[in-house]
């Protein structure tokens, strides 16, 4: 299962970021967290416990709604069973936290004590910093193309030989794209008539299911307190517009100029940075 993959992802990347040879504990620690409590400092940071869900009975499923159950009932076990220990653990050590269950996880905040208390523990694979960090602008900006010189098969359509695909009969029939960035004009002339929330019929949309706002407070990398979307959106929004350019990267239709790799798929999203800003 993906997200079995994952979880072993993680570990693997976490253990070649911390490096090797630091005695005990250390080695759980990535090095950013311990430069941030060095002075006594606390600091937000995830713990990612050594147990993590096994998803690998879900391939013996048939549905794809039994796949889905199963997988969310076991990821929730598995925190719910794991984490108790380490909950109290901080509890007793005035620290709030969040019980994180995609990853067996548990976000909170902490000195160097607290690190090296909890880093300490078998239960616990690996503890990674949080950092604040803001997303990569374009290396350049080109103008767009006037009217007149409008293509109907975008450069990186061509480029990666997905017209070919288009000639066998694959455009994305029956796929439903999921797309997670800074937000989604979702009334986009490329986006609207393949947002899953849609019903041309009626032009009307719902946007449940189809539309998850992550966003509930504003970066420190913002510079500014007033979000031009707003926080906890129920209609989907983009206040920065990278996430309708992913998109129509991978979906989008435009009347006869065919944008995205997938231009008769659906698409689905959430909104996981605000305005180009976020954490782990």
């Amino acid at each position: 299962m993906k997200q079995f993959v994952l979880s072993l992802s993680l570990l693997a990347l976490f253990s070649m970021a911390f490096g090797q040879g630091k005695p005990d504990w250390l080695q759980k620690v990535d090095p950013y967290l311990l430069e941030k409590t060095a002075s006594g400092q606390s600091a937000q940071f995830l713990i990612l416990l050594a147990q993590q869900a096994d998803l690998s009975a879900a391939n013996d499923l048939r549905t794809k709604d039994e796949k889905a159950i199963f997988v969310y009932q076991t990821l929730r076990q598995t925190a719910a069973t794991t984490q108790g220990s380490l909950q109290s653990l901080l509890a007793q050590n005035g620290a709030t936290f969040e019980s994180i269950f995609i990853v067996n996880a548990i976000k909170t905040s902490g000195n160097q004590a607290l690190i090296a208390q909890i880093a300490q523990r078998p239960d616990v694979a690996l503890l990674a910093g949080n950092p604040n960090i803001r997303m990569e602008g374009p290396m350049e900006k080109l103008a767009a193309p006037a009217a007149s010189e409008k293509v109907l098969i975008e450069w990186g359509i061509d480029m990666i030989n997905a017209n070919d695909v288009w000639a066998m009969g694959y455009r994305g029939q029956g796929v439903v794209v999921g797309g997670q960035d800074t937000g989604y004009d979702w009334s986009h002339p490329a986006l609207k008539n393949a947002y899953r929330g849609y019903d041309s019929v009626t032009d009307a949309a719902d946007h449940d299911y189809n539309w998850h706002d992550a966003i509930h407070s504003i970066s420190p990398l913002s510079g500014s307190p007033d979000n031009p979307c707003g926080l906890d959106l129920t209609v989907p929004c983009d206040d920065n517009s990278h996430g309708t350019h992913t998109m129509g990267t991978m979906i989008g239709l435009d009347g006869e100029n065919e944008i995205g790799v997938a231009p008769e798929a659906q698409w689905c999203a959430c909104r996981n940075m605000e305005r180009g800003n976020g954490s782990p």
